[in-house]
């Protein structure tokens, strides 16, 4: 048995996670703006298929997320490493945050509070030294880093968010993912 969730209209598969006990098959899935949803259950000796369409309205997020050009953003005030990070912001629906423009940059920025405090986001080369990629997987095309970053001394392979540093309000700075800092997740639309 097998199933998956897509868009009605469109064979784009939104997420999947199948789960199968002798009397019940769960499709789980992360649901990312209103429409018309199509869930398919295939029995994969058989052939035969069940389909079950539902409607989705009036899909918003949490109190303390903040939208910016169709994505949901929130600034969780609690530190926590890198990967404890990223975890906490898959529970929430989705990842750290990616940043893709100056533009989403300033506005990250802004969205934080306070403090000369480092954030974390959803960058790191952890995968392959100096090939940056965000949590999301996708490729890191837009790079804020300050002068002299990232420079992996002591093996740092996440990337922070300088808040309040002089010169480097904004910027960005690969330091060890072990380290427990502020954060920003994200949910794309």
């Amino acid at each position: 048995m097998s199933g998956k969730i897509t868009r009605a209209g469109s064979i784009e598969l939104i997420q999947e996670e199948t789960t199968r006990t002798p009397n019940l098959i769960s499709v789980k899935t992360s649901v990312r703006g209103e429409g018309t949803y199509r869930c398919t259950i295939r029995n994969n000796k058989s052939g035969k298929q069940v389909e079950a369409v539902s409607r989705v309205e009036n899909v918003g997020c949490d109190s303390g997320w903040t939208e910016y050009s169709g994505d949901f953003y929130a600034y969780i005030n609690q530190k926590k490493t890198w990967n404890n990070a990223e975890l906490y912001c898959i529970s929430k629906g989705d990842h750290l945050a990616s940043i893709k423009s100056k533009q989403e940059n300033d506005f990250v920025y802004r969205l934080t509070t306070g403090g000369r405090n480092d954030y974390w986001i959803g960058m790191s080369d952890k995968q392959v030294e100096g090939s940056f990629t965000w949590s999301d997987g996708k490729t890191a095309t837009y790079k804020n880093f300050a002068s002299g970053q990232p420079n992996n001394a002591a093996n740092q392979d996440c990337v922070s968010f300088y808040k309040n540093y002089a010169d480097y309000a904004g910027k960005w700075n690969d330091w060890e993912c072990s380290k427990s800092f502020t954060f920003v997740c994200k949910i794309a639309q």
